[in-house]
C-alpha cells in the first residue's frame, strides 16, 4: 500500500487508508495507534484518536465516524464522549432533583433508585460491585438484566416488584439521554417480566361493594364511587378539572386529558356519576375522621353524633379520660375502667371502650375538616389529592376480605362492562388501554352470572348420551 505523507501537521503523519472519501486514516512513525482525520459538519478539522492499533478495528471505528456524520449526530457523540466522568449516582441525583412529577411517585421512585445505587441503611450489597460508582456509559442492558435477575431471585420479587425497578432504571437512562450524558438508553433493550393473570386485583361484586362503602368515611366513598362509575385511573382521576366534566350535555362525559398512553379520550358518565359531580359542584367540607369511628352493632356515628358525645365525656365528673392520676380515679377505677356517666354515653351510642378511647385521642381531629373545591373556578381539581389506604384497610378488616386497593374500582367497572354486552374495542376506547390483550386482563367474565345462559342456549340442541356400561 502506498503511504503518503501528511505535509501540514507539525509531525509527521502517513495516510493508510480513506474511508467515503471524507476520513483519512492516519498513523504517526512513533506511534502503534491509528487516528481518523476528517473536516465535521462545520468545515472544522478534526483529528481523533480510533483507539486501536488493529488497522481492521481502525476502519469499523472511522466508519461509525462517517456514519454520525452523515447522520448529523456527530456534535452529540463529540458531547457524549465528554461525559465519561458521569456516574449512575451523579444521573440519578440530577434525575430526582428534576423530577416533576407527584411527591409519592418521587418518593417510591427514590427509594428504589437508592437501592440500586446501595445507600439504604442497612442494606446488604449483592452484587458486591454497586452500579451507582460505575460510569453511565459502561452500564450495558447484560449489566442491568443480570442485576434484576440476581436481586428479584435474592430478595424473592414478585414480577409486579422487578417491573417498577425495570421502569426507574429505563427513567435514569432515558433522563441521560436527554442531556447527552449517554448515546443510547440501554435500559429500553430490557424486558418488563410478563406479570401473571393471579396478580391482577380481581373484580368486586355488587354485595361487598355496597358494604365498603357503608364502611368508609364519606369523602373516601367519593373518591371510590367516581373511581367505579368512571373507570379512571388514579393519576387520571386526581388531574381532572372542573372544566373536564360535562354534565349538562344530551350524552354527559369527562375528558381524561392526562393520561398513561399519553393521548386524551372521552368517557361516557354514567346516570350515578353525573348525580355524584352535581352534588360536588357547590363544593363540600369533610370532617377530618369523617364517620369512620365503628359502633357495637356496625353502624357509624355521625359528625353530630361525635360532637355530642365529645360534649358528653367532657362533662365527666371525675375526668375518666383525660385526668388519670385523680384521687377518685385511684379509689375506684383501673386503667380499663371508667364512671358511670362515661359507661353509660358508651351503652348510649353504642360505642366500645376501645374506640371510645380512640375518639377521646383524636378529638381534635374529629373536628377540624377540609375542604374540596367548588365549579366557580373551571380550572381547580375537582379532588385534591390525597390517600385513602389507612380507611380501606381498616373497612377490609371489617370485613374480612383481603386489603382493597382503589385500582380494583377498574377492574370493576371494567368487568361490569363488559358483562352488560359491550365489545373488546368499544372497552379499550373507553378505558384507555392500547391492546385487546390489556382489556382481557382488567375485565374478566363472572362464571356464575353467564352459568345460566351457557345451559340455557345448549339445553335443546343435539349432544351425546349417557350409555350404560358393564
Amino acid at each position: 500500500m502506498k503511504l503518503t505523507k501528511w505535509a501540514s501537521m507539525a509531525s509527521e503523519y502517513h495516510r493508510i487508508d480513506t474511508v467515503g472519501e471524507r476520513i483519512h486514516i492516519i498513523k504517526r512513525d512513533d506511534r502503534k495507534s491509528y487516528y481518523a482525520r476528517y473536516n465535521d459538519n462545520l468545515s472544522e478539522q478534526k483529528l481523533k484518536s480510533l483507539k486501536t492499533t488493529n488497522l481492521k478495528q481502525a476502519r469499523i471505528n472511522a466508519q461509525r465516524i462517517l456514519r454520525s456524520l452523515e447522520e448529523h449526530t456527530h456534535d452529540i457523540v463529540e458531547e457524549v464522549g465528554q461525559h465519561k466522568h458521569i456516574t449512575f449516582r451523579n444521573a440519578v441525583d440530577q434525575l430526582i432533583n428534576r423530577s416533576s412529577n407527584a411527591p409519592k411517585t418521587v418518593r417510591h421512585d427514590k427509594q428504589r433508585l437508592d437501592y440500586i445505587c446501595g445507600d439504604l441503611d442497612d442494606q446488604e450489597r449483592y452484587p458486591r460491585t454497586q452500579l451507582a460508582k460505575r460510569s453511565m456509559q459502561s452500564i450495558t442492558a447484560k449489566d442491568i438484566s443480570n442485576w434484576l435477575a440476581d436481586e428479584s431471585k435474592r430478595c424473592k420479587w414478585k414480577r409486579a416488584t422487578t417491573r417498577q425497578y425495570v421502569s426507574v432504571f429505563r427513567q435514569v437512562f432515558k433522563f441521560a439521554k436527554a442531556q447527552n450524558w449517554v448515546m443510547n438508553n440501554v435500559a429500553a433493550d430490557v424486558p418488563f417480566p410478563k406479570v401473571d393473570d393471579e396478580e391482577i386485583p380481581v373484580a368486586l361484586d355488587d354485595e361487598t361493594i355496597e358494604k365498603l362503602f357503608e364502611l368508609l368515611p364519606d369523602y373516601a366513598m367519593y373518591i371510590m364511587a367516581l373511581l367505579l362509575e368512571t373507570g379512571l385511573r388514579e393519576g387520571e382521576f386526581y388531574n381532572l378539572k372542573w372544566k373536564d366534566v360535562d354534565t349538562e350535555a344530551v350524552e354527559p362525559s369527562l375528558v381524561v386529558r392526562k393520561t398513561k398512553t399519553g393521548s386524551f379520550r372521552v368517557v361516557a358518565l354514567s346516570s350515578r356519576a353525573v348525580e355524584i359531580f352535581n352534588h360536588m359542584r357547590s363544593g363540600l367540607t369533610f370532617f377530618k375522621r369523617g364517620s369512620a369511628t365503628r359502633l357495637t352493632h356496625g353502624a357509624k356515628l355521625s359528625a353530630e353524633q361525635k360532637h355530642d358525645y365529645l360534649n358528653g365525656i367532657k362533662r365527666c365528673p371525675v375526668k375518666c379520660f383525660s385526668n388519670k392520676r385523680a384521687e377518685e380515679y385511684k379509689k375506684g377505677f383501673t386503667k380499663d375502667r371508667y364512671c358511670s356517666h362515661c359507661i353509660g354515653l358508651m351503652a348510649e351510642f353504642g360505642i366500645t371502650k376501645d374506640y371510645a378511647r380512640r375518639m377521646w385521642k383524636e378529638r381534635n381531629e374529629a373536628t377540624s375538616s377540609f375542604s374540596w373545591p367548588s365549579d366557580a373556578n373551571k380550572e381547580s381539581f375537582i379532588v385534591p389529592r390525597m390517600t385513602i389506604k389507612n380507611s380501606l384497610i381498616s373497612a377490609s378488616k371489617v370485613l374480612g376480605i383481603k386489603p382493597t386497593h382503589p385500582h380494583q374500582m377498574r377492574h370493576t367497572w371494567a368487568t361490569r362492562l363488559l358483562e352488560s354486552g359491550m365489545t373488546f374495542p368499544e372497552l379499550m376506547d373507553q378505558g384507555g388501554w392500547s391492546t385487546i390483550a390489556m382489556v382481557r386482563r382488567y375485565a374478566k367474565v363472572n362464571v356464575i352470572k353467564i352459568a345460566p345462559k351457557v345451559r340455557e342456549a345448549l339445553a335443546q340442541r343435539t349432544g351425546g348420551t349417557i350409555r350404560p356400561t358393564q
